[in-house]
This record gives structure tokens, C-alpha cells and sequence, in this order.
């Protein structure tokens, strides 16, 4: 499947997920050559489309071209957006937006509305104090509904050394996933 990557925030390092890739390639399989780990870094990167989005025009420019970028192109199936907040000062001085959280929903209402009939996944970041001043977010719905959200991830670091806690909440509950993270990437700790 194909992925877009929206880098509003600018943090994302190629060179970094290269290393990842082939880190966690090497790891997980003795049998790959150097070729072969190549050839499916190289296959992974021919399907990532990266837009680096500097302003808020920007950024809705490129919501509508989604649109016909996965019409043509439908084996897309995942849109991340790193992050949701950037433009957020830069936009609530124009329309008058303060909430965070309401925001952030007119922001992700917008780029379903754009995407039409998407059947992918849509994940978008945001730091962990870009929230409405009530502390409250909403809840996950099981409704896929434009500006719902399904399932949220939330990452958070814990007391202990290099243990890291994914708080996954849904509709229907939560749970929490401890992991730990290496050269070779995210590996899920057993419980």
C-alpha cells in the first residue's frame, strides 16, 4: 500500500527512516542479502509521497489535490499529518478559531471532505498540550462520520528507563501496550 506523509512540522528525517528500515529488515530475518534489503527499502520509498506544507494556503491547497492524488493512485492507503497544530496560531488569528480540539476537528473535517470517498487510514499528530483548556477530549466513535475520530494512540514515556506506554483507545474501550524503542525500531513488550 501507498502512503502520503503531509510534513507540517518539519521533523521528519529521511536518513532516519532509512536506517530504521534497514535496521528492522536486518533483524527480523537472517536470509536477507544487502540487495534484498535494499530492494525493499528502495520499493517502500517508491510508494511514500512526502509534501513539506510551509503555511495554512498551503496545506489546503494540498487537501484538494489529495483528491485526484488517490483517485489516480488507489493503492493508497494511509495519510499522515505531522502535525495537525502547525498552523494552528497562524489560523486562529484569521478565522477566529481559538479551541484547540475545535481546530483540530475543522482541520481533519476538511481533509475528509476533500478526500471523498477515501477508504484508507487517516492519522494525524499533535503534541500533548495542544488541547481545549477543559483538559476533556472527545471521545472515540464507532461512527464514520466526517471530523470522528475512531481510535486515538496516545505515547507517553514511563518512569522506567526506555519504556514507553501506547495508551489505544476506541469506541468500545481501552488498553495499554508497553514498548521499547532501538536502533531496529518499536518492539512491543510482552505483558
Amino acid at each position: 500500500a501507498g502512503v502520503i506523509l503531509l510534513n507540517t512540522d518539519h521533523h521528519f528525517q529521511m536518513y532516519k527512516m532509512i536506517s530504521l528500515m534497514e535496521a528492522h529488515l536486518k533483524a527480523v530475518s537472517d536470509t536477507f542479502s544487502v540487495s534484498d534489503v535494499e530492494n525493499v527499502v528502495k520499493d517502500s520509498l517508491d510508494r511514500l509521497i512526502i509534501y513539506n506544507i510551509s503555511d495554512s494556503a498551503q496545506l489546503q491547497v494540498t487537501f484538494h489535490a489529495l483528491h485526484s492524488i488517490v483517485a489516480n493512485q488507489p493503492e493508497i492507503g494511509l495519510i499522515l499529518l505531522d502535525s495537525i497544530s502547525a498552523f494552528y496560531w497562524q489560523d486562529s488569528m484569521t478565522s477566529g478559531i481559538r479551541k484547540m480540539d475545535l481546530y483540530a476537528k475543522n482541520v481533519l473535517k476538511t481533509m475528509q471532505k476533500t478526500l471523498g470517498d477515501f477508504k484508507g487510514v487517516i492519522m494525524y499528530s499533535r503534541p500533548e498540550y495542544f488541547q481545549s483548556k477543559s483538559g476533556k477530549s472527545e471521545k472515540c466513535s464507532s461512527d464514520l462520520t466526517m471530523g470522528c475520530v475512531n481510535r486515538k494512540i496516545i505515547l507517553k514515556r514511563t518512569v522506567q528507563e526506555n519504556i514507553f506506554n501506547a495508551n489505544i483507545e476506541t469506541a468500545s474501550g481501552q488498553e495499554v501496550k508497553l514498548f521499547t524503542i532501538d536502533q531496529a525500531g518499536i518492539h512491543w513488550v510482552k505483558t
